[in-house]
């Protein structure tokens, strides 16, 4: 069996709030299973009152089944991981040479405006959809789950502007991993690439995949010579930020919950200093500017959120 998915990381069962108790829940949408057990958000009539299947929700929830399994051993908690491994395999578009989880819808992001088709990848699926599949062939040793996968990665080396491709090269030719490139403007979402960093690794780890490897060492060079630009400096709050460019805060739970593992999982894995050092800045910033994050976490997001409804 493969290795855990990082304890430090991975969502938890709550997360998924199946019980609908947190406000998001009660006013946009909630986590429950279709009728084969996968599963989905279902938005509220705020949102339209879809059913919608997140390639990432069906990824992170595997990789917490995954775990789970890891402790327990229970057949039960296999089965459900392995039934959300076949989903995300049997939802893989293949178009031409790529492999993407396909996204077919515009959302509600601050700052982002929507270009058709609504036929587009995401880098941070195309990344963790890596780790869940090669767990599921480290569980069974079936090769079904590794065919396609040097199609999924050339979703990395693939333009932005092209469906299924999450590429975007910038003027001095740094290579950028896109969390929702099929929009006219974008920002460049931090979580989002570094999720697809650890996806690529890993997938390197286990197979020793060069194309997989170049990859992940493009990537990582990239973000590591721009983290200074997801610092949010007010003065008299310091924090960091969700995107390079529209959205101007992360939120306290992804800043402690989501970034800080990631940056010390990146350091470890790679020993670059430069992953260390924001990780020790943002840390030492969730402590000292602690009491203005709880005060300013819900207005500041809620900002943000209404700014997804206007017009501008």
């Amino acid at each position: 069996m493969h290795k855990p998915f990082y304890p430090e990381l991975c969502k938890r069962y709550e997360d998924f709030d199946f019980k609908r108790k947190s406000l998001i829940s009660k006013l946009l949408y909630y986590f429950t299973f279709d009728q084969n057990g996968i599963i989905h958000l279902q938005f509220t009539a705020l949102e339209g009152g879809k059913k919608r299947y997140f390639p990432i929700t069906v990824q992170q929830y595997a990789l917490m089944q995954y775990n789970q399994y890891a402790k327990t051993h229970s057949p039960a908690v296999k089965e459900a991981f392995l039934k959300h491994a076949d989903w995300l395999l049997q939802s893989l578009k293949i178009k031409g040479k790529l492999a993407y989880w396909p996204y077919t819808w515009p959302m509600r992001i601050a700052g982002y405006a929507w270009r058709k088709p609504y036929d587009w990848a995401s880098c941070i699926a195309q990344g963790q959809g890596l780790s869940v599949l090669i767990r599921a062939h480290s569980l069974t040793k079936n090769i079904k789950y590794l065919t396609l996968v040097k199609n999924i990665l050339r979703s990395f080396e693939t333009d932005y502007r092209i469906s299924g491709g999450v590429l975007e090269v910038d003027e001095q030719g740094n290579k950028w991993y896109l969390e929702f490139p099929a929009t006219l403007k974008h920002g460049r979402v931090l979580n989002g690439l570094l999720y697809s960093l650890i996806g690529l690794y890993e997938y390197y780890s286990y197979t020793k995949d060069k194309q997989a490897k170049s990859l992940f060492e493009a990537g990582k060079n990239t973000i590591a010579a721009n983290l200074d630009h997801y610092d949010l400096d007010y003065g008299f709050f310091k924090w960091s930020r969700y995107d390079d460019q529209q959205i101007f805060y992360t939120g306290r739970r992804y800043h402690l919950r989501v970034l800080l593992p990631q940056l010390k999982i990146l350091y470890k894995i790679t020993s670059d200093k430069r992953f260390k050092r924001k990780y020790e800045q943002w840390k030492q910033w969730a402590e000292h500017y602690a009491l203005q994050s709880k005060l300013l976490d819900l207005p500041l997001l809620a900002i943000q959120k209404l700014r997804a409804y206007l017009p501008f």
